[in-house]
């Protein structure tokens, strides 16, 4: 039969579960170490290695830095060098451990602690001369390139064992990363650079991530090293087989992709360069790059917090941003010549002649309109960009077919816009608006900005995704900014001499739009410009902008000893206030808490409801304070009509502030109830405890407490008499309260302002020289009622 017993402590609960983060293991010490780390051997404890330990069990932290997990296993081995010099390496070989394979450490792992990659690189080069006679003459790094060159022939037509080629071109991509100094760049032969090529082309069977990230880094550095090879590299790399590693899951090949493409466009020429910048407007690059910012989306959306390679990548969308810009930014700074400026002029002037529209427009006006623009346009930015863009407006709309043409349905159409022109009878007026339209649209896209390495301003991505995910993006937003103006100008209300500020207020509502970083114009138009920035939405802002920055200048350092010095003063205002509200007086009904027992006698039972109504309904207070706020005066009263109409002159009471205990009100009240009396609270007298409170005085010698129960019949009166109350019995906890705290701070914010308006007025504003007063009349023969004598 089985026993139990009773512990005689507390267990305390162990989780033995392994956490998700942590894995356990073996490690071993290479025995080849030595060939690689020079120094390991030369220390005095090498006489005693074979008595220390070369295999130990570790456990791994997925989310500790690697470099520190080294550090702790070569200090547990008594490795003589720094950790840097060590590395881990998988049971298969030839693979390192990185943070990048981390975590794909299994349980039960089994790893070698060796040299690290450098070391190995450093053993490479020193030993490549030393195999023949031949090899002396020839460089370390050269001849690892005429390896990979030599046998990569054979790995890409056939499906050999992949790891050793990985290796050798995990070596070279390190020297030259690392130790450029040690390359002989300008003896890269082109053939290699083909070899690499095959890799990203596509071209070779061994299509795997490891190999395409090498390659990619390898013609990454190559592009900015060897200026020989850049157009080997240009004929070798086409963008079209870039983008198609824009989607890949690795980020290493992603970025690597974009940085190259970004890379092969400054190599090329302008003809070239015009080339590339078509095929970055293309679907399959706007869908490719559309996936690519969907990942940075997810991964990490906030800026301030990005990690290396993540600023990296939003560095390379930035420069892709500002290549997409240029055939754009070059038409910023062309001036446009005579003939094109009339042919555009004449546009929004076509077909009206017959019905003389601009029949009484003023020669004069129009002649200046004519100048205005001419001189705008020639002038860059925006230059030739605002006629192009004008010419894009009034086009008529393309068949549905062409699928290349951007049209929106909701776009101005040039009917609307020869319309606005008759109303006001200037024909070229609206052209020189548009062009201004232009101006401002290429200020807030950044586009005659120069590109710029660092974030400007690390709340906010340095590129806009609707920019990156649109095929013409200049001009759609071009037509999306005319809207916006239109439909501003008719919300204003505005006339012909408001031009400068509506076209402020279009502005700030383009830049907060954008700011937002929408993906897409329908979103960009429908939810924000037509929503919340529109202009009635803006005037809120505005206002919630300005009350801020008031409230922020009014509690800066410089005001603040203002503040503490005029809060004491103001405090007192506001309790005093509220004080004041009991001197009005109120009238409560008066309650008797001994009817209200529920739990009665037999003998009260009979009559305690008629006794209760009776009670309810004809006994009442009218509660004041006097002047000098040391007494409540209390008399018994009627009611009539809700208020109360005659008071019993002879029932006058009074109670000293001082005999004042407590006061009890809501759930306080019922507790108390309950507490003193032992009962509940009958149901019926459940709503007279919502307005109702109770006044506990302090007790005399020997006997129990007193109360007055009363109830009010309004209760926002109830509430402004218990915190006139609250802030007459207590002052200093009555100043803690919400209601108190915003009231003293409005008070004290206009009393601020209306000192600082003086000091303002006093300090910047000039004294006006007081007008000459004229001397007295002498003839008052004027005035109707008195004489010249008088």
């Amino acid at each position: 039969m089985s026993n139990f017993h009773l512990s005689t402590k507390v267990l305390n609960y162990i989780d033995t579960r392994p956490k998700e983060n942590e894995v356990k293991g073996a490690i071993k010490l290479d025995a080849n170490l030595r060939l690689f780390v020079k120094n390991e051997r030369s220390n005095g404890r090498d006489k005693s290695r074979k008595e220390m330990a070369t295999n130990i069990y570790a456990t791994l932290d997925k989310q500790e830095p690697l470099s520190t997990f080294v550090a702790q296993i070569s200090a547990t081995l008594c490795l003589t060098e720094p950790p840097e010099n060590y590395a881990l390496m998988f049971e298969e070989r030839c693979r390192f451990l990185t943070e990048y394979n981390k975590n794909n450490v299994p349980q039960g792992f089994f790893l070698t602690l060796t040299a690290s990659p450098s070391n190995y690189a450093k053993h490479f080069l020193a030993h490549f001369g030393e195999m023949s006679p031949s090899n002396r003459r020839l460089n370390g790094v050269l001849r690892l390139a005429q390896i990979i060159e030599g046998f990569s022939d054979e790995w890409h037509s056939s499906e050999l064992n992949s790891p050793p080629l990985f290796s050798l071109m995990r070596s070279l991509l390190t020297i030259m990363q690392h130790f450029p100094v040690l390359c002989p760049w300008n003896d890269i032969s082109p053939q290699f650079v083909h070899k690499m090529a095959l890799f990203v082309n596509g071209q070779s069977k061994l299509e795997q991530n490891d190999s395409r990230a090498l390659a990619l880094g390898t013609l990454l550095v190559l592009v900015e090293r060897c200026d020989h090879l850049h157009e080997c590299l240009w004929e070798r790399l086409s963008v079209e087989s870039l983008i198609r590693h824009l989607d890949n899951a690795d980020e290493r090949i992603s970025l690597s992709s974009l940085s190259l493409i970004n890379a092969i466009y400054e190599l090329a020429d302008r003809g070239e360069r015009l080339a590339i910048i078509k095929i970055l407007h293309e679907r399959p690059f706007i869908a490719a790059i559309g996936r690519t910012l969907e990942k940075t989306r997810k991964s990490q959306p906030n800026a301030a917090a990005a990690s290396s390679d993540q600023r990296e990548l939003w560095k390379q969308l930035e420069r892709l941003q500002h290549i997409r810009f240029d055939e754009v930014r070059a038409l910023s700074f062309r001036i446009p010549s005579e003939k094109e400026i009339d042919y555009v002029l004449n546009g929004f002037i076509d077909g009206d002649d017959e019905n003389n529209v601009y029949e009484n427009a003023s020669v004069t006006d129009q002649s200046a309109d004519r100048s205005e623009f001419c001189r705008f346009v020639r002038s860059t930015p925006p230059g030739s960009l605002a006629v192009c863009a004008l010419l894009e407006l009034t086009r008529p709309p393309s068949p549905p077919h062409d699928g290349g043409s951007f049209r929106r349905s909701s776009l101005v159409t040039s009917a609307q816009l020869h319309q606005m022109s008759c109303s006001l009878g200037r024909p070229f007026w609206w052209p020189l608006v548009l062009a201004k339209l232009v101006e401002i649209l290429i200020k807030i896209l950044n586009i005659c900005c120069p590109f710029s390495d660092s974030l400007v301003n690390p709340r906010h991505l340095p590129f806009w995704r609707l920019v990156l995910n649109n095929e013409r993006p200049f001009y759609t937003l071009f037509q999306v900014f005319v809207e916006l103006f239109q439909r501003t100008w008719g919300e204003m209300h505005a006339k012909f001499d408001d031009l400068a500020k509506v076209l402020s207020v279009v502005q700030d509502q383009m830049e907060r739009a954008i700011e937002e970083d929408e993906d897409s114009v329908e979103q960009l138009e429908g939810e924000l410009l037509r929503k919340k920035f529109s202009y009635f939405g803006m005037q809120k802002i505005w206002k919630k902008e300005e009350m801020e920055k008031e409230e922020l200048e009014l509690s800066g350092a410089h005001i603040q000893p203002l503040r503490d010095h005029l809060r004491p003063e103001f405090e007192r205002m506001v309790l005093q206030l509220r004080i004041n509200f009991l001197r009005k007086g109120l009238t409560f009904k008066r309650l008797f808490p001994q009817r209200l027992n529920h739990q009665q006698n037999n003998s009260n039972v009979q009559n305690g409801n008629n006794l209760q109504q009776q009670s309810l309904s004809n006994h009442f207070w009218f509660w004041r304070l006097d002047d000098r706020q040391r007494h409540f005066h209390f008399w018994d009263c009627r009611m009539s009509g809700g208020k109360h109409s005659e008071l019993a002159l002879d029932t006058q009471k009074k109670l000293a502030i001082s005999q004042i205990r407590a006061v009890y009100h809501g759930n306080d009240l019922t507790v108390r109830l309950v507490q003193q009396f032992g009962t509940k609270v009958h149901k019926k007298a459940q709503s007279l405890f919502r307005c109702g409170l109770c006044l506990e005085l302090e007790p005399g010698t020997g006997e129990e407490s007193e109360y007055f129960l009363c109830s009010a019949g309004d209760e926002s009166e109830f509430v402004h008499w218990l915190e006139g109350v609250q802030c007459l019995l207590w002052p200093q906890n009555a100043l803690q309260k919400d209601s108190v705290k915003e009231e003293v701070d409005r008070l004290l914010s206009l009393e601020v302002q209306v000192r600082l308006m003086d000091v303002q007025q006093q300090n910047g504003v000039e004294e006006m020289p007081s007008l000459p007063v004229p001397d007295w009349p002498t003839d008052f023969s004027w005035t109707p009622t008195v004489s010249a004598k008088e």
